[in-house]
Protein backbone atom coordinates (compact mmCIF):
# COMPACT_ATOMS: atom_id res chain seq x y z
CA UNK A 1 0.00 0.00 0.00
CA UNK A 2 1.16 3.53 -0.82
CA UNK A 3 0.01 6.71 0.03
CA UNK A 4 0.43 8.86 -3.60
CA UNK A 5 0.12 12.53 -3.82
CA UNK A 6 -2.06 13.57 -6.18
CA UNK A 7 -2.49 17.18 -7.72
CA UNK A 8 -6.20 18.53 -7.27
CA UNK A 9 -8.91 19.36 -10.15
CA UNK A 10 -9.04 23.17 -10.25
CA UNK A 11 -12.70 22.56 -10.64
CA UNK A 12 -13.50 19.84 -8.52
CA UNK A 13 -16.18 22.51 -6.60
CA UNK A 14 -17.67 22.94 -9.46
CA UNK A 15 -17.51 19.00 -10.46
CA UNK A 16 -19.29 18.24 -7.19
CA UNK A 17 -22.00 20.85 -7.14
CA UNK A 18 -22.78 19.48 -11.15
CA UNK A 19 -22.87 15.61 -9.84
CA UNK A 20 -25.20 17.28 -6.98
CA UNK A 21 -22.34 16.84 -4.25
CA UNK A 22 -23.56 19.29 -2.27
CA UNK A 23 -21.89 19.02 0.94
CA UNK A 24 -18.53 18.57 -0.40
CA UNK A 25 -17.97 21.15 2.08
CA UNK A 26 -19.30 21.47 5.82
CA UNK A 27 -18.98 24.72 7.67
CA UNK A 28 -16.12 26.49 5.27
CA UNK A 29 -13.94 23.61 5.15
CA UNK A 30 -13.31 20.85 2.52
CA UNK A 31 -15.05 17.71 3.43
CA UNK A 32 -14.08 15.76 0.22
CA UNK A 33 -9.89 15.54 -0.54
CA UNK A 34 -8.21 14.41 -3.41
CA UNK A 35 -4.56 15.50 -2.23
CA UNK A 36 -3.87 11.99 -1.97
CA UNK A 37 -5.19 9.02 -3.08
CA UNK A 38 -4.29 4.89 -1.85
CA UNK A 39 -2.24 2.74 -4.07
CA UNK A 40 -2.95 -1.05 -3.06
CA UNK A 41 -1.73 -4.57 -4.61
CA UNK A 42 -4.06 -7.15 -5.75
CA UNK A 43 -3.17 -9.17 -2.91
CA UNK A 44 -3.59 -6.71 -0.18
CA UNK A 45 -7.12 -6.07 -1.48
CA UNK A 46 -8.56 -9.10 -2.04
CA UNK A 47 -6.73 -11.33 1.17
CA UNK A 48 -6.30 -7.81 3.91
CA UNK A 49 -9.33 -6.27 3.18
CA UNK A 50 -11.82 -8.42 1.22
CA UNK A 51 -11.61 -11.80 2.94
CA UNK A 52 -11.37 -10.04 6.46
CA UNK A 53 -14.74 -8.27 5.59
CA UNK A 54 -16.31 -11.24 4.53
CA UNK A 55 -15.67 -12.96 7.66
CA UNK A 56 -16.74 -9.85 9.57
CA UNK A 57 -19.80 -9.70 8.10
CA UNK A 58 -20.26 -13.31 8.56
CA UNK A 59 -19.70 -13.27 12.31
CA UNK A 60 -22.29 -10.37 12.48
CA UNK A 61 -24.65 -12.34 11.04
CA UNK A 62 -24.39 -15.39 13.51
CA UNK A 63 -24.87 -12.47 16.61
CA UNK A 64 -27.81 -11.59 14.98
CA UNK A 65 -28.87 -15.18 15.06
CA UNK A 66 -27.92 -15.16 18.63
CA UNK A 67 -29.72 -11.73 19.19
CA UNK A 68 -33.10 -12.31 18.07
CA UNK A 69 -33.23 -15.94 20.16
CA UNK A 70 -32.91 -14.01 23.39
CA UNK A 71 -35.19 -11.40 24.64
CA UNK A 72 -32.10 -10.34 27.38
CA UNK A 73 -30.06 -9.34 23.89
CA UNK A 74 -32.73 -7.36 22.68
CA UNK A 75 -33.10 -5.55 25.55
CA UNK A 76 -28.98 -4.49 26.16
CA UNK A 77 -29.63 -3.57 22.75
CA UNK A 78 -32.40 -1.17 23.20
CA UNK A 79 -34.66 -2.47 20.94
CA UNK A 80 -38.06 -1.06 21.43
CA UNK A 81 -40.06 -4.80 22.20
CA UNK A 82 -42.45 -3.76 19.61
CA UNK A 83 -39.96 -4.35 17.34
CA UNK A 84 -38.67 -7.67 18.31
CA UNK A 85 -41.50 -9.80 16.42
CA UNK A 86 -40.94 -7.51 13.08
CA UNK A 87 -36.70 -8.43 14.00
CA UNK A 88 -37.22 -11.93 14.22
CA UNK A 89 -39.43 -12.59 11.68
CA UNK A 90 -37.59 -10.57 9.19
CA UNK A 91 -34.27 -12.84 10.48
CA UNK A 92 -35.74 -16.26 9.87
CA UNK A 93 -37.17 -15.33 6.63
CA UNK A 94 -33.50 -14.20 6.04
CA UNK A 95 -34.73 -10.57 4.09
CA UNK A 96 -31.94 -9.66 2.31
CA UNK A 97 -30.01 -6.06 3.21
CA UNK A 98 -29.46 -3.32 1.42
CA UNK A 99 -26.01 -1.84 2.77
CA UNK A 100 -23.14 -2.08 5.55
CA UNK A 101 -20.35 0.09 6.43
CA UNK A 102 -17.19 -1.32 8.61
CA UNK A 103 -14.90 1.05 9.97
CA UNK A 104 -10.92 -0.13 9.36
CA UNK A 105 -7.66 0.49 9.94
CA UNK A 106 -4.88 -0.92 7.51
CA UNK A 107 -1.17 0.08 7.33
CA UNK A 108 -0.43 -2.78 4.78
CA UNK A 109 1.29 -4.77 6.79
CA UNK A 110 -1.31 -7.52 7.65
CA UNK A 111 -5.20 -7.97 7.24
CA UNK A 112 -7.72 -5.24 8.41
CA UNK A 113 -8.87 -4.12 11.99
CA UNK A 114 -12.27 -3.82 12.77
CA UNK A 115 -12.96 -0.21 14.28
CA UNK A 116 -16.40 -0.33 14.32
CA UNK A 117 -19.99 -1.75 12.46
CA UNK A 118 -21.86 0.50 11.42
CA UNK A 119 -24.44 -1.41 9.20
CA UNK A 120 -27.53 1.32 8.86
CA UNK A 121 -25.59 4.23 8.70
CA UNK A 122 -24.74 5.23 5.08
CA UNK A 123 -22.33 7.75 5.72
CA UNK A 124 -19.68 8.16 2.59
CA UNK A 125 -21.53 5.74 0.51
CA UNK A 126 -22.74 8.54 -1.99
CA UNK A 127 -19.01 10.01 -1.99
CA UNK A 128 -17.20 6.10 -2.98
CA UNK A 129 -19.84 4.59 -4.42
CA UNK A 130 -19.89 7.96 -7.31
CA UNK A 131 -17.57 10.86 -7.07
CA UNK A 132 -15.13 8.60 -6.81
CA UNK A 133 -15.26 7.09 -9.87
CA UNK A 134 -15.67 10.16 -11.26
CA UNK A 135 -13.15 11.34 -9.65
CA UNK A 136 -11.10 8.44 -11.45
CA UNK A 137 -12.60 8.97 -14.45
CA UNK A 138 -11.47 13.01 -14.65
CA UNK A 139 -7.42 12.35 -13.74
CA UNK A 140 -8.02 9.28 -16.29
CA UNK A 141 -8.59 12.08 -18.85
CA UNK A 142 -6.40 14.16 -18.18
CA UNK A 143 -3.11 11.46 -18.46
CA UNK A 144 -2.90 12.23 -14.98
CA UNK A 145 -3.34 8.60 -14.02
CA UNK A 146 -2.80 5.88 -16.62
CA UNK A 147 -5.55 4.32 -18.44
CA UNK A 148 -5.51 1.42 -16.85
CA UNK A 149 -5.71 2.69 -13.33
CA UNK A 150 -9.03 0.80 -11.89
CA UNK A 151 -10.61 1.25 -8.36
CA UNK A 152 -11.86 -1.84 -5.99
CA UNK A 153 -15.28 -0.64 -6.26
CA UNK A 154 -18.87 -1.83 -7.30
CA UNK A 155 -20.93 -0.25 -5.50
CA UNK A 156 -23.71 1.52 -7.67
CA UNK A 157 -23.79 -1.38 -9.50
CA UNK A 158 -24.38 -3.88 -6.31
CA UNK A 159 -26.80 -1.03 -4.69
CA UNK A 160 -28.54 -0.86 -8.22
CA UNK A 161 -29.05 -4.59 -8.02
CA UNK A 162 -29.89 -5.48 -4.35
CA UNK A 163 -32.99 -2.57 -5.17
CA UNK A 164 -33.62 -4.29 -8.42
CA UNK A 165 -33.72 -7.56 -5.92
CA UNK A 166 -35.36 -6.68 -2.99
CA UNK A 167 -37.68 -4.12 -3.19
CA UNK A 168 -40.16 -5.39 -5.78
CA UNK A 169 -42.27 -7.03 -3.20
CA UNK A 170 -42.04 -4.13 -0.43
CA UNK A 171 -45.52 -2.61 -0.34
CA UNK A 172 -46.23 0.93 -1.49
CA UNK A 173 -45.97 3.56 -1.85
CA UNK A 174 -41.92 3.59 -1.43
CA UNK A 175 -40.41 6.65 -0.23
CA UNK A 176 -36.84 8.51 0.95
CA UNK A 177 -36.93 10.49 3.54
CA UNK A 178 -33.89 12.72 5.39
CA UNK A 179 -34.12 15.65 7.41
CA UNK A 180 -35.35 18.52 5.22
CA UNK A 181 -31.92 21.14 6.21
CA UNK A 182 -29.32 18.21 6.20
CA UNK A 183 -27.58 18.74 2.89
CA UNK A 184 -25.41 15.41 3.58
CA UNK A 185 -28.31 13.30 4.28
CA UNK A 186 -30.51 14.65 1.43
CA UNK A 187 -27.94 14.17 -0.92
CA UNK A 188 -27.22 10.31 0.57
CA UNK A 189 -31.06 9.70 0.29
CA UNK A 190 -31.50 11.51 -3.34
CA UNK A 191 -28.59 8.80 -4.36
CA UNK A 192 -29.90 6.19 -2.40
CA UNK A 193 -33.42 7.41 -4.50
CA UNK A 194 -31.36 7.53 -7.73
CA UNK A 195 -30.23 3.82 -7.74
CA UNK A 196 -33.89 2.65 -7.08
CA UNK A 197 -35.08 4.17 -10.24
CA UNK A 198 -32.61 2.96 -11.99
CA UNK A 199 -33.41 -0.62 -10.55
CA UNK A 200 -36.72 0.73 -12.49
CA UNK A 201 -38.73 1.53 -9.34
CA UNK A 202 -40.96 4.18 -8.68
CA UNK A 203 -40.02 6.07 -5.46
CA UNK A 204 -40.54 9.42 -3.88
CA UNK A 205 -38.97 11.56 -1.60
CA UNK A 206 -39.70 13.78 1.02
CA UNK A 207 -38.62 15.27 4.59
CA UNK A 208 -38.76 13.71 7.50
CA UNK A 209 -40.49 16.93 9.08
CA UNK A 210 -43.30 16.04 6.45
CA UNK A 211 -44.31 12.64 7.47
CA UNK A 212 -47.61 12.58 9.17
CA UNK A 213 -49.67 9.79 11.18
CA UNK A 214 -52.87 8.27 10.52
CA UNK A 215 -55.55 8.27 12.60
CA UNK A 216 -54.85 4.73 13.39
CA UNK A 217 -51.05 5.59 13.98
CA UNK A 218 -49.56 4.71 10.55
CA UNK A 219 -46.93 7.33 8.68
CA UNK A 220 -48.24 9.18 5.66
CA UNK A 221 -46.61 11.06 2.60
CA UNK A 222 -47.55 14.76 1.67
CA UNK A 223 -50.66 12.91 -0.18
CA UNK A 224 -52.58 11.27 3.10
CA UNK A 225 -51.00 8.00 1.67
CA UNK A 226 -50.45 5.36 4.40
CA UNK A 227 -46.13 4.95 3.37
CA UNK A 228 -45.60 1.30 2.58
CA UNK A 229 -42.07 1.41 3.36
CA UNK A 230 -39.76 4.04 3.85
CA UNK A 231 -35.49 4.41 4.01
CA UNK A 232 -34.74 7.43 6.13
CA UNK A 233 -31.73 8.85 7.09
CA UNK A 234 -29.94 7.40 10.16
CA UNK A 235 -28.69 10.62 11.85
CA UNK A 236 -32.22 11.35 12.61
CA UNK A 237 -32.82 9.60 16.10
CA UNK A 238 -35.92 11.41 17.68
CA UNK A 239 -38.87 9.16 16.21
CA UNK A 240 -40.63 7.16 19.04
CA UNK A 241 -39.57 4.16 17.59
CA UNK A 242 -36.20 5.11 18.30
CA UNK A 243 -34.89 2.75 15.07
CA UNK A 244 -32.68 3.62 12.09
CA UNK A 245 -32.24 3.61 8.61
CA UNK A 246 -33.91 0.27 7.71
CA UNK A 247 -36.73 -0.36 5.28
CA UNK A 248 -39.82 -0.85 7.22
CA UNK A 249 -42.53 -3.17 5.98
CA UNK A 250 -46.21 -1.71 5.95
CA UNK A 251 -45.69 0.97 9.49
CA UNK A 252 -42.78 2.54 8.58
CA UNK A 253 -40.17 3.35 10.64
CA UNK A 254 -37.39 5.99 10.58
Amino acid sequence: MRRVASPVRANWRERAQEAGFGFHTIDGDPYWDESAYYAFTLREIEEDIEAPTEDLHGMALDLVDDVVRDERHMRELDIPEAFWDLIARSWRERQPHLYGRMDFAYDGSGPAKLYEFNYDTPTALYEAAFFQWQWLDDLQRSGRLPGATDQYNSIQECLVEAFGTIARSLPRPFHFAAVRESVEDQGTIAYLRDCALQAGLEAGMLAIEDIGVSADGRYTDLDDQVIGTLLSSTRWRTCSARTSAATCHRRACC
